[in-house]
Parts: C-alpha cells; sequence; structure tokens
C-alpha cells in the first residue's frame, strides 16, 4: 500500500500540520481554528492533489 503525504496549509501559506499515512487511515487532526485550509497529498511518486477544507 502505497504512503501519502498530508500537509495542511492556512490561507496564508503556514504549514499547520504535515504527517504520512497510507491511503486508507484514518487521521486525526489537531485542534484547528475555524477557517479554511488547504490539504496537499502527495503520493511516493510525486502525483499531487490539493483540496480546500473548511472548520466551521
Amino acid at each position: 500500500m502505497e504512503r501519502t503525504e498530508l500537509s495542511l496549509y492556512d490561507l496564508n501559506g503556514r504549514l499547520c500540520y504535515q504527517t504520512s499515512a497510507h491511503a486508507f487511515d484514518r487521521l486525526r487532526l489537531p485542534e484547528l481554528p475555524k477557517g479554511i485550509y488547504l490539504v496537499k497529498l502527495q503520493t511516493a511518486n510525486r502525483s499531487s492533489k490539493t483540496l480546500r477544507l473548511m472548520i466551521h
């Protein structure tokens, strides 16, 4: 099973959280203030995807 790097950024570009996990692992994110975050997922073969996450 391929490992994926997960990086969570606030809208100012600051790294808020980073971890490495398998695709089907359950993640526990730290308590974060309300707002919009960018989640970057990057696989071992360097393909990546960026998603928006809204916490309210």
